[in-house]
C-alpha cells in the first residue's frame, strides 16, 4: 500500500488455543447431536 505506519494481517481471531479448543467442543458436541437423532447445535443449510 506504499505506506509505512500501516501493517497488513490476516485474520487470526480464532488462532489462540482457547478458541481452537472451544471449536473442538462444538463440533463434539454437534457430532453426538446428530449421532442421537438430535439438532446440531450449529446446523447449516
Amino acid at each position: 500500500m506504499g505506506r509505512d505506519n500501516v501493517l497488513i494481517t490476516p485474520h487470526i481471531g480464532s488462532a489462540s488455543v482457547t478458541t481452537r479448543d472451544n471449536m473442538i467442543q462444538l463440533c463434539i458436541k454437534n457430532i453426538e447431536a446428530v449421532m442421537t437423532n438430535q439438532v446440531p447445535h450449529t446446523p447449516v443449510n
